[in-house]
């Protein structure tokens, strides 16, 4: 049975190959929060627990691969995690596929560390589609036993093309399986059990592209000593598809564009908005200039019956204007002592 420290590395080892497989096609950010999130999930404790493995893997990641004793650990947290833990760092994460990506890797560190405690080293290897997968499992116990092999691949193999395998070298049998009773076996100590299946898939067309994802998949390993359960998350490929990809980078750019020629329009509005306040203003400011109402006393404008209104006052009206710098006027309403006049210009 592999050390605790040996056990540790390859359950987060077997961890990233079903969680962070290459059909996870996460951004630098989301595997730097993922980290960060492992990492602080909570202060650290040596005691061996699936926490404790994966809160380890992640200082290799903050210390460039080096291992450190507990004491180093907790340090880096401090400068790491601001003194937050728990789920503080995976709530910032904005991806749902990121964001359970933690979660997932805990349950199979957890999962892999309690088969290793009983003698069973579980390991496996991904298709980079997410399609395929194989999981062996090293029987290897402290005090040498055979290993009954109840069931081990998912509940039902209806959907799933499998093959199974046990032994080693010559002895090893190869078999078709299609129940649960082609895995139904013995394996002596020293020993391996092998499952191989295709997993199966749906197809659905996204803006002009077809899409295939493989279904989540539950593992379920049980035996005479150690079960446990693993769960593949679901793989779709491609993860972002060429013509969608390049559908929304289209979209974006003729938002974009839309947006900089609102923004231009905008801009010429405003422009002649402030054009047309401009000339109002003028045109206001000459007006001024042309036309202006007077109270004139009436011993300004010639003739005492110009309170009649007749030519004579008309035309005093015009030469008051005049003397006043206009070009003349007119009466606009007669009193006994004042008129009002206007006057209109330009002023010279």
């Amino acid at each position: 049975m592999a050390t605790l420290i040996h056990a540790q590395q390859y359950c987060t080892d077997l961890a990233k190959t079903i969680v962070y497989n290459q059909t996870k096609s996460f951004s630098l950010d989301e595997q730097q929060a993922i980290t960060k999130a492992d990492f602080c999930s909570e202060e650290y404790r040596k005691d061996g627990s699936a926490r404790a493995a994966q809160i380890e893997a992640s200082y290799k990641v903050f210390s460039m691969g080096g291992s450190a004793n507990e004491s180093q650990i907790r340090e880096e947290q401090k400068k790491q995690c601001e003194g937050r833990f728990g789920d503080h760092w995976s709530k910032n994460i904005k991806s749902n596929d990121a964001r359970t990506a933690s979660t997932d890797a805990l349950s199979i560190v957890g999962e892999c560390l309690k088969l290793n405690a009983k003698g069973m080293r579980p390991g496996m290897t991904m298709a980079g589609d997410g399609s395929h997968f194989t999981l062996e499992l090293d029987w290897n116990p402290s005090v040498p036993s055979n290993l009954v092999i109840h069931h081990v691949g998912p509940r039902s193999f209806e959907a799933y093309k499998c093959s199974a395998q046990t032994g080693n070298g010559a002895n090893r049998v190869f078999r078709t399986v299609t129940s649960s009773t082609d895995v139904r076996t013995t394996v002596g100590t020293a020993e391996s059990f092998l499952l191989a299946c295709d997993r199966p898939s749906e197809t659905r067309v996204v803006d002009g592209e077809s899409i295939t994802c493989f279904k989540e998949t539950l593992l379920l390993v049980a035996t005479n000593g150690p079960s446990a359960t693993l769960r593949l998350p679901k793989a779709c490929t491609p993860d972002m598809p060429g013509k969608r990809a390049a559908n929304i980078e289209q979209r974006l750019k003729q938002a974009e564009e839309a947006l900089a020629a609102a923004r231009s329009q905008l801009n010429s509005l405003i422009a002649d908005n402030k054009e047309s306040q401009s000339k109002l203003e003028q045109l206001k400011a000459d007006l001024a200039k042309q036309v202006k109402e007077f109270v004139v006393p009436t011993k300004d404008i010639e003739r005492a019956n110009c309170t009649n209104g007749d030519l004579a006052c008309l035309a005093g009206t015009h030469r008051a204007c005049e003397t006043r710098g206009y070009e003349g006027g007119f009466p606009q309403e007669w009193g006994t002592d004042v008129h009002y006049i206007v006057c209109v210009g330009p002023k010279r």
